[in-house]
């Protein structure tokens, strides 16, 4: 089955969590993900410019990204200035100041635009600045399952593995309603809310 075929499986409200390394075609998989879900009805929340690199390597391989520059994008730090950056959010700042501030900035936009589809790059990467806080760790897990069951958008998370912390991996595994893995070429359905979906070998297309 293609990548693009499974996604018409995905409801309002569905939260997937797409896991993979630092070598990948994480790019080529966000891409299509993009392209399935409607690239005119989306929000990215980019953390540390994590989306930086996915659209400059599309950029290289000759595919339109236009898209990218016109879609609402809300910055967690990061020092690039590209798009259509609605807000900011200082994630060096103190960590119960930022997370609140994503949670009421998170409430207001989903009210706003019903149906959004809400793309969040390399949230992983704000652990590390905080030395691996296990509160942290807590209450960034609890802020994706805030909205659990929210039928007014659907979330993608994009983490990379290899840097992640495990047990943040780990509670997102827990609170989403489907992951998908990619290693090297093959993207596999890891959990599903379907029967039958998971250990799915999905074609990137």
């Amino acid at each position: 089955m293609k990548l693009s075929e499974y996604l018409k499986n995905v409801v309002p409200g569905d939260m997937i969590l797409v896991e993979h390394p630092s070598i990948s075609l994480v790019p080529k998989v966000f891409h299509v993900i993009t392209g399935a879900i409607g690239r005119d009805n989306i929000i990215l929340l980019d953390i540390l410019d994590g989306i930086l690199s996915i659209k400059k390597e599309l950029e290289l391989e000759g595919l339109d990204v236009s898209y990218l520059e016109k879609a609402p994008r809300l910055t967690g730090s990061g020092r690039s200035k590209w798009g259509n950056v609605i807000g900011s959010i200082d994630v060096h700042s103190d960590p119960g100041i930022f997370l609140s501030k994503f949670e009421r900035f998170s409430r207001e936009y989903y009210s706003k635009h019903p149906g959004v589809n809400s793309i969040i790059v390399n949230p992983e990467r704000v652990i590390p600045l905080h030395g691996m806080n296990p509160r942290l760790v807590l209450s960034m897990a609890d802020l994706a399952a805030v909205f659990l069951g929210n039928r007014n958008r659907s979330v993608y998370y994009f983490i990379n593995h290899e840097t992640a912390d495990g047990r943040y991996l780990c509670l997102l595994e827990e609170i989403f309603t489907r992951v998908l893995r990619l290693d090297g070429e093959k993207l596999t359905v890891e959990k599903s809310p379907n029967a039958g979906e998971e250990g799915l070998e999905l074609e990137i297309g």
